[in-house]
């Protein structure tokens, strides 16, 4: 994979990642897109689809609104499900972060040429 390809790849998901939903076929694409580029964001796409896996067995096809009120922790199954989206947000909010990063740093290819 040329340089070219890999800051084509990394822009494109971080353009899906700028959009303020997401499904979990998005974050599907967006894992096939950048898979592979750098070890650590591999790892941050692992801890991301670990909690959506979570959150989806947790959630059994209902809807969870995410505020204080409506993610109450009063039984255990409430508690780790309010643990489980805690870590997907911070899991999301990582891979966000890792994704920008690496997309402002130029690709280990173009530092060699220069």
């Amino acid at each position: 994979m040329n340089s070219q390809e890999v800051k084509k790849r990394i822009e494109a998901a971080y353009t899906l990642l700028q959009q303020e939903t997401t499904t979990r076929e998005k974050f599907e694409s967006i894992r096939t897109l950048i898979k592979g580029i750098n070890p650590q964001l591999d790892k941050q796409l692992t801890r991301v689809s670990g909690a959506l896996s979570d959150v989806e067995k947790l959630q059994k096809g209902q809807v969870i609104e995410l505020s204080a009120e409506h993610l109450p922790d009063r039984t255990e199954e409430d508690k780790r499900r309010k643990r489980a989206l805690l870590l997907l947000i911070k899991s999301w909010r990582q891979l966000h972060s890792e994704v920008e990063r690496v997309k402002m740093t130029p690709p280990p290819a173009l530092l060699m040429e220069v």
